[in-house]
């Protein structure tokens, strides 16, 4: 048992396939931003609701378009949110043109108060950093999605600690270059 603790404790997850990095408001995020379909959308919004029901946590899920299902992509979406409409508790915000076409007119008028549509990732991590701010409750942030224009990721540069930027998936070239930039200002 000592020898598998210690392997589990050593294993470093690729950037963005779930990392759990510090945000904002003492929030916690689980970062799957390289990717995203259908199952592990849901199973980890499911994963994520258990966990801050557990540890009484607002859950906030910011999740991008499933891209890349050719004729399926509207039907998969409709059911991405038949499926996600059962989770309660569970502030929803969506990034991308085809969850906004095709979610947002399934919403019944009590559900349009917990979800909200983006077609900027950027605007979508703003959106989140208000509601971490405002909330009274620390925050559990879940964020899954296709990478294909959506760039999740930019969303949660918007709510995670500086230190975690580096953590984020594409960021660390630009970071480290606007890192040693933000140095050779003060050493001058």
């Amino acid at each position: 048992m000592s020898d598998i603790s210690r392997t589990l404790l050593e294993i470093h997850l690729p950037d963005g396939r779930g990392n759990v990095l510090r945000g904002i408001s003492e929030s916690l995020i689980i970062d799957g931003t390289y990717n995203g379909g259908f199952d592990p959308i849901v199973a980890g919004v499911h994963m994520a609701q258990r966990l801050a029901q557990k540890d009484d946590k607002k859950l906030i899920a910011i999740l991008g378009d499933m891209r890349e299902l050719g004729s399926e992509e509207t039907a998969r979406h409709r059911e991405l949110w038949n499926t996600l409409r059962q989770c309660v508790d569970v502030q929803y915000i969506f990034v991308g043109k085809v969850s906004q076409t095709v979610i947002a007119p399934m919403l019944s008028q009590a559900e349009g108060k917990h979800v909200s549509f983006f077609l900027d990732a950027r605007e979508a991590g703003k959106y989140a950093h208000h509601s971490l701010l405002s909330s009274d409750k620390k925050s559990l942030v879940f964020a899954k999605g296709s990478q294909n224009t959506i760039y999740l990721e930019e969303a949660i540069r918007e709510i995670v600690l500086p230190e975690e930027l580096i953590k984020l998936v594409r960021q660390d070239t630009m970071y480290m270059e606007k890192k040693q930039a933000f140095w050779k200002t003060i050493v001058r």
